[in-house]
C-alpha cells in the first residue's frame, strides 16, 4: 500500500508518520490505490504497508474500505478482516484483509500470528474463508522483516545474525526463523483435501534465499515459480527480484491453474507516484493519473483457482514453459476462465477473486 496513512481519519493529521505529507496528496494516493484494486477485482485482498491504527471509525482500513465500496454493486463490495485486537503488533505499519461477504464466508476468527522475533516481524494475519462448494481457504498474510536494517545485535539460535556478505543482506536469520514459526503454525493444522493454505506477502527475501527455500522444503510450493522462470515484482538499484511470494500446501496446489505479476510498479518512474514533493506544479499536473500506475513500489501478485468440482478432480498439471502475464480485460487482470477463482497479491496488496460462473 505504499505507506497508506490517513492522518487522524478526519481529515487532518498531516504530514503522517510515514505516509502522505499532505491531505492533498493522501487523496492523490488513495485514489491510485483504489483503482489498483478495482482493476485487480478481487473477491479477497492481502493488504501490506497499512497503516496500523486500528479498526475503528477514523481508521486507514475503515477509510480504505469506504472508498473502495463508493458506487460498488452490493455484490462487489468489501468487508475488511477485524482479528478482534486494537493493532496487528507495534509497528507503525501492518498487514491487513479486505474480502467481499456476498462471494466468501469467514470461517471463525481471524488469527494473528507471531512468527519470529516479534520486535523485528510483524505478526501474520490469517483468516480461513468458506468457498460455497465444501472447501475451505485459509490465506495467510505475512510482511518480514527487510533489508533495510541491520540485526547484527540480535541472536538466533545463539548465532549473531549480521550480514554476511553472501547477497542476503541484513536480518537473513530473522527471517529465517519467521518462516519456522510459520511453518509450525502451518503444520499444526493438519492436512485436509478440502481445506487448502496459500501463504502470501512481502518476504523481504528472494525466490532463492533462505526464508524462500526453509518454506519450500517443507512442503509449500512456490506458486510464482511454478507458473513462470523470470517471475519479479521489484525492482531495486537497477535490478529487478521477487520478494513477493505466494506459496500454497498440497491441498491448494490442486486447485491453481496459473499465477503471475501484474506489472504496474516496479518498472515505473517514481516520478508516477502520488508524491507533489520536489515537482514543479506542471510536474504535479503532468506526471500524475488517478490510475494503477507505480500506486505502489511492488507488484501485484495473483494466483487463479479453479472454482467447483472442476477443482476437486483436478491434478497438478505442469506449468507451462513460457507463460505470459495477465492483461487487463473487462476491468480485471485475471485469467478469462469463467471457471476459475483467482488470488491476487501486491507487496502492498494480495488479493484473491472469484469469477462469475
Amino acid at each position: 500500500m505504499l505507506n497508506f496513512f490517513n492522518g487522524d481519519g478526519l481529515g487532518g493529521g498531516f504530514p503522517t508518520e510515514r505516509g502522505a505529507k499532505t491531505r492533498a496528496d493522501f487523496l492523490r494516493q488513495k485514489a491510485k490505490i483504489v483503482s489498483a484494486i478495482r482493476q485487480l477485482d478481487a473477491d479477497a485482498l492481502g493488504l501490506m504497508e497499512i497503516e496500523n491504527d486500528g479498526f475503528g471509525p477514523q481508521s486507514a482500513i475503515q477509510e480504505l474500505a469506504g472508498a473502495l465500496n463508493d458506487g460498488l454493486p452490493a455484490e462487489k463490495q468489501y468487508r475488511f478482516v477485524d482479528p478482534g485486537v486494537a493493532k496487528i503488533g507495534n509497528d507503525a505499519i501492518s498487514t491487513g484483509m479486505l474480502y467481499r461477504p456476498a462471494r466468501l464466508s469467514p470461517q471463525g476468527a481471524a488469527q494473528v500470528v507471531a512468527v519470529g522475533n516479534p520486535a523485528r516481524n510483524r505478526p501474520m494475519l490469517a483468516q480461513t474463508f468458506a468457498l460455497g462448494d465444501g472447501r475451505r481457504l485459509t490465506l495467510a498474510v505475512n510482511h518480514l522483516k527487510s533489508k533495510g536494517s541491520s540485526c547484527a545485535d540480535t541472536q538466533v539460535d545463539g548465532v549473531v545474525d549480521a550480514d554476511l556478505g553472501d547477497g542476503q543482506g541484513n536480518c537473513n536469520l530473522t527471517r529465517v526463523q519467521a518462516a519456522r514459526d510459520l511453518l509450525q503454525w502451518a503444520q499444526a493444522r493438519g492436512q485436509n483435501p478440502q481445506s487448502g493454505l496459500l501463504v502470501m506477502g512481502d518476504m523481504n527475501a528472494y525466490a532463492k534465499e533462505d526464508p524462500i527455500r526453509t518454506l519450500e522444503e517443507s512442503g509449500l510450493a512456490n506458486q510464482l515459480a511454478r507458473f513462470q522462470s523470470d517471475a519479479y515484482s521489484y525492482v531495486y538499484g537497477g535490478e529487478s527480484g521477487n520478494l513477493d511470494h505466494a506459496l500454497a500446501d498440497a491441498a491448494l496446489g490442486q486447485w491453481v491453474s496459473q499465477a503471475g505479476e501484474w506489472h504496474i510498479n516496479a518498472d515505473e518512474p517514481t516520478a508516477l507516484e502520488y508524491g507533489s514533493e520536489f515537482k514543479s506544479l506542471v510536474q504535479q499536473q503532468n506526471y500524475y493519473a488517478a490510475d494503477a500506475y507505480r500506486s505502489s513500489d511492488h507488484d501485484p501478485l495473483f494466483v487463479d483457482l479453479k472454482a467447483g468440482t472442476d477443482a476437486s478432480r483436478q491434478q497438478d498439471q505442469p506449468a507451462p514453459s513460457s507463460p505470459s502475464s495477465p492483461a487487463p480485460s473487462s476491468g480485471s487482470i485475471a485469467a478469462g476462465d469463467p471457471q476459475v477463482l483467482s488470488l491476487l497479491g501486491l507487496a502492498g496488496l494480495l488479493a484473491w477473486r472469484r469469477c462469475r460462473q
